[in-house]
């Protein structure tokens, strides 16, 4: 039922960001933001398709604090994923860093511009808002390099 999946980066390089177009189950082109094909690993291809089957958030908190909303609303999404079915219809999720709180002591010194744990997800055009963890989602928001097919060896 998916036609295509676009993930795109707004801090970071624009060769970061990909889309995967669906032939059928099993034929898919990988494009990077200019249009252009790129070539991929059909087994990574695969496992990233997976991904999208068990997904869910930590919390919702739509209705729970108008104050995080408000300052939600406000800020900008680091990166977002657009799936748009055969039928045409889309789907979008923004993802927004969460401020890092200090709650945690930081392994060895190490002081993180954001939690390393949780971020924000704003989804159904822009009426949701969830809390979610990068350990779910994380395998999601990979850039395009993620799929180059390995390096051949010479022997």
């Amino acid at each position: 039922q998916l036609k295509e999946i676009r993930v795109n980066y707004f801090d970071q390089a624009k060769d970061s960001s990909f889309t995967i177009e669906f032939q059928d189950q099993s034929h898919f082109t990988l494009k990077n933001t200019a249009g252009t094909e790129i070539p991929y690993d059909m087994g990574k291809m695969r496992q990233y398709l997976i991904y999208f089957q068990n997904i869910s958030y930590e919390s919702l908190i739509t209705a729970k604090s108008s104050r995080l909303l408000d300052s939600l609303n406000r800020s900008t999404p680091f990166a977002s994923i657009d799936v748009l079915t055969r039928d045409q219809k889309t789907s979008t999720y923004r993802f927004f860093r969460k401020a890092y709180t200090g709650e945690v002591n930081p392994e060895l010194g190490v002081k993180f511009p954001y939690d390393p744990d949780r971020l924000f997800l704003n989804y159904d055009n822009n009426k949701e808002w969830a809390l979610i963890q990068y350990f779910v989602f994380g395998k999601l928001l990979i850039t395009s390099g993620y799929f180059q097919p390995p390096a051949s060896v010479k022997k």
